[in-house]
């Protein structure tokens, strides 16, 4: 499946990186300085924990603020640069999961639940993951990923070029099994 098709290479998305950035180092400074300032205890630690958090998030999102391509989808697979340098075979991947995330909203005493496209991403798993990625940081990452149930390697759409949609409809002319659909409902 997928032979015919032409290679598409999705780029980093730097505006939505940079919005990364920004709020990782806002929300960090603040963190900060509350914990400067908090008088003493467990609330000052939490503070200051928080915002070194927060200062990570936004050193690897401003980091990430560099054009290069992330994610490739040929006929013969897929090419996920945050998860491996090399190409995965569509024959290796075992499954893929389609995430939507959607946040608890309160407005006037109502509360709905609305899609939050920055939380969306794309799980796959693969049959044999040691042939690929190594790193503590991976292997953390996939952990976690896999004890919600989900496939381990999670793409994060928010920092692509393209939709989650647009994704996962290239993926699905291009592998042979099925992709699954999952929202997660998060209180936020």
């Amino acid at each position: 499946m997928g032979g015919g098709l032409p290679r598409i290479d999705y780029q980093r998305n730097l505006r939505n990186t940079g919005k990364s950035a920004a709020i990782g180092f806002i929300f960090g400074a603040l963190f900060l300085v509350l914990a400067r300032f908090y008088p003493g205890g467990g609330a000052r630690l939490f503070c200051g924990v928080m915002g070194l958090f927060a200062l990570s998030i936004g050193v690897r999102s401003a980091l990430m603020a560099q054009p290069r391509i992330d994610l490739t989808l040929s006929p013969e697979g897929l090419t996920y640069r945050m998860f491996s340098r090399d190409m995965v075979p569509w024959s290796e991947i075992t499954a893929i999961t389609v995430i939507r995330t959607e946040l608890l909203k309160v407005r006037l005493g109502k509360s709905s639940w609305a899609h939050q496209r920055s939380l969306d991403r794309i799980n796959f798993a693969v049959a044999q993951p040691n042939l690929y990625s190594k790193s503590p940081g991976a292997a953390i990452s996939r952990a976690v990923q896999s004890m919600g149930g989900d496939p381990p390697i999670a793409i994060e759409t928010w920092f692509l070029s393209a939709t989650t949609e647009e994704i996962a409809d290239a993926i699905g002319a291009r592998w042979s099994g099925s992709i699954a659909e999952k929202t997660v409902q998060s209180r936020g």
